[in-house]
Parts: C-alpha cells; sequence; structure tokens
C-alpha cells in the first residue's frame, strides 16, 4: 500500500510537471507570436520612412531643377547692364556691391583682346524684384566712381547653316593675343594680319571674307571662300604650314557660334586686293597709216619707259620690306634606315648562343631602345640580335666573273653565306646550284639596304647603313644614301655588304 502510494505521488508530479512545461511552451508562443507582429511593423514603419525620404529627397531635386530652369529662361529679364565699372576692381566687389539688393547668381566682366577689364559688365539677380530695386536706384558707385545701370539687353548669337560649312576655313596659330597686347595699334595689326592672309588665301579661289577672332582663346582666323572646292585646297595647303616661325592648324569650321563671321562678301577687300582681270582686248582696227604706226610705236615706248620705272621703285621698296612672313611646311626627315622587315636573314657570329649560328631567320622588327632586331626562327623562338650577327639572304646578281664561272655572269642568285677570312659570298642559283663569288662580284638591287665597309678615305663611314639608290655597271660603283642627313656616296661593290 505504501509502495502504491508513492507510485502516485511520484506520477502527479510528473503530470503537473509537464503541465507547466506545456503552459510555458504556449506563453513562449505567444511572446514570440507578438515579436513578429511587432517586427513586422516596425519593418513596415522602416519601409514608410525610406519611401517617404525617397519622395521628399526627389520633390526637393524637382523643386531645385525647377528654380534653375526657371532663372534660366528668366536671365535675360532677370540682369542689368553696368557700365564704368573701375578697371582694376574684382569679380567680388562688384558681387558684393548688387547682393544689397537682392540675390547675385553671376557677375560677368567684359574684357578686352588684351585680357583687360573694359569697364563694363553683366550682373545676373535671382529673381525679378531685384532687377527692379537695382534699376530704381541712382546711386551706385564703386570706390568713387558713379555706375550706370540699365536693362540687359540680349541679341541671338548668329550661327551658320551646316551646309555652308564646308566653304569656311578656321586657321589657328598664326598669332597670339599676346601679339596684339604688344602692337602699338592692335586695330592695325588685326587689319594687316587679314589682309596679309586674304592674299595669301585667294591663290586657292575667290575669296568672300576673312575675320580674326582676336577674343578667342584659340586665336583663330576664319576665311570664307566662293566655292567649297577652294576651302579644301586651302586646308590641304595650309595644314601644318607656318607663318611668322608658328606652326599653323587647319580645319574646316565646326558650327562653333562664336567664329561665325558676317554673311555679306567684304566687296570692298575683294577689289582692292584682288583686282578683277583686265577687261578684253578690242576687235582689231583698219590697218593704220605710217603716222599713226610711228605714234602708236612712240605712245608705246613711252608706257614702257613708265612701266621700267615703277618697277625699279617697287624692286627698291622690295628690297628694303620685310622678308615674307608665309613658310612652307617643314620638310620631313627622311626615316632611319633600317633592315628590312620580312626579310630572311642567316644567324653568325654569336658567342653566349653559339649553337644558334648558321640558322636561319625571318626579321620582324628593329626595337630603337636597345639597338636590337627581333628575329624569329623556324622554331618559333625570337631572338633579340644585333646587326653585326645577322647576313641578309638578298636577291642579287653576278657580274665580272672569270674563267669557268664567267658562263654565270648576269645571273640572278640569293646570298645564303659569307666567309669573312675569303671575303665571300656563298651564293645559290636559280637552278639550285651553289657557288662561291667575291664580294665585288655581287650586286645588289636598288633599294637594298647593306653595310659599308673599307672606306680609307670616309672611314667615319664604316657601319653605317646605306641604301642602294643605282647602280653604275660602267664604273662598278652604287648611288647610295647613308643615314645620316640623306648624303650620298659613291662606293665599291666591295664596300657596301649585305
Amino acid at each position: 500500500m505504501q509502495a502504491e502510494a508513492m507510485r502516485l505521488r511520484e506520477a502527479h508530479k510528473r503530470n503537473a510537471a509537464h503541465l507547466k512545461d506545456a503552459e510555458d511552451s504556449d506563453d513562449d508562443n505567444l511572446e514570440g507570436a507578438w515579436d513578429s507582429v511587432f517586427q513586422a511593423g516596425r519593418q513596415q514603419t522602416e519601409d514608410e520612412k525610406e519611401e517617404w525620404r525617397k519622395k521628399k529627397q526627389q520633390k526637393k531635386a524637382e523643386k531645385r531643377a525647377e528654380k534653375r530652369a526657371n532663372e534660366n529662361a528668366n536671365a535675360g529679364k532677370w540682369s542689368i547692364y553696368v557700365t564704368n565699372i573701375p578697371q582694376d576692381l574684382s569679380y567680388t566687389a562688384v558681387h558684393s556691391l548688387f547682393s544689397k539688393v537682392g540675390e547675385v547668381k553671376r557677375v560677368k566682366l567684359y574684357k578686352d583682346a588684351r585680357g583687360n577689364q573694359k569697364g563694363d559688365g553683366l550682373v545676373t539677380f535671382g529673381s525679378e524684384a531685384a532687377v527692379h530695386a537695382a534699376l530704381e536706384r541712382d546711386d551706385w558707385a564703386l570706390f568713387g566712381e558713379s555706375l550706370t545701370v540699365t536693362s540687359a539687353t540680349f541679341s541671338e548669337k548668329p550661327t551658320l547653316p551646316k551646309e555652308e560649312w564646308s566653304r569656311h576655313v578656321v586657321l589657328c596659330g598664326m598669332f597670339d593675343q599676346a601679339d596684339i597686347g604688344a602692337s602699338p595699334d592692335p586695330r592695325a595689326y588685326i587689319l594687316n594680319l587679314e589682309e596679309e592672309l586674304w592674299l595669301e588665301a585667294a591663290k586657292f579661289g575667290v575669296v568672300e571674307r576673312v575675320q580674326c577672332f582676336a577674343a578667342d582663346g584659340a586665336c583663330p582666323i576664319v576665311v570664307r571662300f566662293e566655292e567649297a572646292s577652294a576651302a579644301q585646297s586651302c586646308l590641304t595647303a595650309f595644314h601644318g604650314r607656318y607663318y611668322d616661325q608658328r606652326k599653323i592648324d587647319a580645319e574646316l569650321y565646326d558650327g562653333s557660334r562664336k567664329r561665325v563671321i558676317a554673311e555679306a562678301t567684304d566687296l570692298e577687300r575683294q577689289a582692292r586686293l584682288v583686282p578683277p582681270p583686265p577687261p578684253p582686248e578690242p576687235p582689231a582696227a583698219p590697218e593704220p597709216s605710217a603716222a599713226a604706226v610711228a605714234a602708236k610705236q612712240a605712245a608705246k615706248e613711252a608706257v614702257e619707259a613708265e612701266q621700267a620705272a615703277q618697277a625699279a621703285e617697287l624692286a627698291a621698296m622690295a628690297e628694303k620690306a620685310p622678308a615674307s612672313r608665309w613658310e612652307p611646311p617643314p620638310k620631313p626627315p627622311p626615316p632611319a634606315l633600317r633592315l628590312p622587315a620580312g626579310g630572311f636573314v642567316k644567324l653568325r657570329g654569336l658567342r653566349a648562343a653559339a649553337e644558334r649560328n648558321g640558322q636561319v631567320g625571318v626579321l620582324k622588327e628593329f626595337e630603337p631602345s636597345n639597338g636590337r632586331y627581333t628575329v624569329q626562327l623556324r622554331d618559333g623562338s625570337q631572338l633579340a640580335l644585333k646587326q653585326a650577327n645577322l647576313l641578309q639572304m638578298l636577291d642579287v646578281w653576278l657580274v665580272g666573273l672569270s674563267d669557268e664561272m664567267a658562263q654565270h655572269n648576269g645571273a640572278a642568285a640569293t646570298i645564303f653565306d659569307y666567309d669573312e677570312a675569303s671575303d665571300m659570298y656563298g651564293v645559290e642559283l636559280a637552278d639550285s646550284e651553289a657557288i662561291p663569288v667575291s664580294v665585288e662580284n655581287v650586286v645588289l638591287a636598288d633599294g637594298a639596304v647593306g653595310v659599308v665597309q673599307g672606306l680609307k678615305g670616309a672611314a667615319q663611314y664604316n657601319g653605317s647603313l646605306a641604301q642602294v639608290i643605282e647602280h653604275d655597271r660602267e664604273s662598278g660603283r652604287y648611288l647610295a644614301r647613308l643615314d645620316a642627313d640623306e648624303k650620298q656616296l659613291k662606293l665599291k661593290r666591295a664596300n657596301l655588304r649585305a
């Protein structure tokens, strides 16, 4: 009985513990469910806040853009033109002065061709009310100088139809703004420059107008021709040419509104600088009398004497006048002589890789930094080698052979070897026969590049490259161009090696 009672008590304890665990589990589940609800609520709130922030930022950006667009659209109406500004004042002084009547968005002080302030400028406000306030005042002054303030008026910048661009050539580099500033009469300097260019450009066709844009930082001068073909000829001739030791950059007009020249043809200059051709000769008159012929001859002699006097006067003036500042484009230096890429070469005289001597490869390129040629061998490997380690396998023809070899005179052959001790080439004939011949019995083709060797009277050229211009069979010499200063020498066949 006692044992049974203890068993029942233990069972009650286990049931009570199980019920408590179940209650705790339900409480935990309920708390977890509420936590999920709260978390979802918090997440929704964060998302709504982020969305609200984005919308707010977007509205601010739209308002700013609308404000900028409004300001740009009304910049003309919200600007004033100011004159009599002291020329040594800065942008800040003008900005601070007019800020007294409203927000100043922009101040522009105009400058002349020399870069000096002209004493006038433009002030743009942020509102129309500020403009009215500025115009109502009549006591604007800076450092004792009374300023004149008026409404700003704007004219639309001229444009040039695209179909007209091909008749306009823009030349940059003929002058700079320092030249204008240093000139005692800047206006005369510009006019003379325009007329000098007009005379030169008229060689390519009829010129309608020439205009210099001195305030443009690139210092352009625009030439308008009657025909697009003349403009293209001028462009080709002027680009890279020199004027007053300055290189000219020439291009066709690109649509820049800063470089639009007046539409009208400059007829005064056109007539004065390039006069029209003389009228045609009148029809022949009836045979004149002897007296008329004598009178005509006397008149002709008088005219010739006058023309001779004028010519002498012009010649004297030309001697005193400065030389023309127009220079042709500089002649580019001749390309440096190199062994031609793509040719076959045989390796010789190698020490570090003596096993490569006698192998045949193809010249790929020359590297000036180390003075070596890249040679690709038949196995695909590449070596960087000096010129002295290469024998060009050139196509040649044979001359001056005697005895049993005389039959090969005039035959074409290919160099495949060279023996320095005997100074003889190994050459292969068209029928694959190989024979040894002296260097002086081999003629290199025109255009071939070889190495000068064995000169005594001009030993300084030994080791230099020379290119064959032509071969004179009678003298047995090459006319060859050296790699330095295009100097030409006449070389014996034995003095130019493959």
